[in-house]
């Protein structure tokens, strides 16, 4: 893996996030997808979030990588 993403969408009563590996070919690997119960408005969804993109993953060839880059679409929640 070259990169490690996470992409999250919120919904009125969870977040779910969905967390990538990038290749260097640029291939995707989806590595783990979260339901993470609690919506926009409320703290413990969010950090439940934030224990999701402070994890690490192993690497297949050894050591660990952290996150390098998310997004959130909150545009639906909580209308």
């Amino acid at each position: 893996m070259k990169a490690l993403s996470a992409g999250v969408d919120c919904q009125d009563d969870r977040l779910e996030a969905t967390v990538v590996g990038w290749s260097k070919g640029g291939s995707a690997y989806v590595l783990a997808h979260e339901t993470l119960w609690g919506g926009p408005g409320d703290a413990e969804g969010w950090r439940a979030l934030d224990d999701l993109l402070r994890s690490t993953w192993r690497h297949p060839l050894g050591g660990s990588l952290k996150l390098d880059a998310m997004a959130i679409d909150g545009g639906d929640a909580a209308r």
